[in-house]
């Protein structure tokens, strides 16, 4: 579950918090065996992982939080039972 905090510090008028310039290039840091294609399981959209700077790989939140301001992520690879 990825949820931001403090959003009103980061939100200034006229934009809010689903606006990607908001978040810009912050991104939520895996380890580097995470999956790398992820479900949001309210969005059902799909997120790709980028590679990050230690060999690991992250997922920016200007993505994650098009629709709503909070992701549940579950591993796209997996199908559901």
């Amino acid at each position: 579950m990825i949820v931001p905090r403090l959003t009103t510090r980061l939100v200034q008028k006229p934009r809010r918090p689903l606006d990607p310039a908001v978040w810009g290039d912050t991104a939520v840091v895996l380890p580097s065996r995470a999956p790398w294609l992820w479900r949001d399981i309210f969005t059902e959209e799909s997120h790709s992982v980028s590679a990050s700077d230690d060999g690991g790989s992250k997922l920016f939140l200007r993505d994650l939080f098009q629709q709503l301001p909070v992701a549940v992520l579950r591993d796209a690879r997996r199908s559901e039972g």
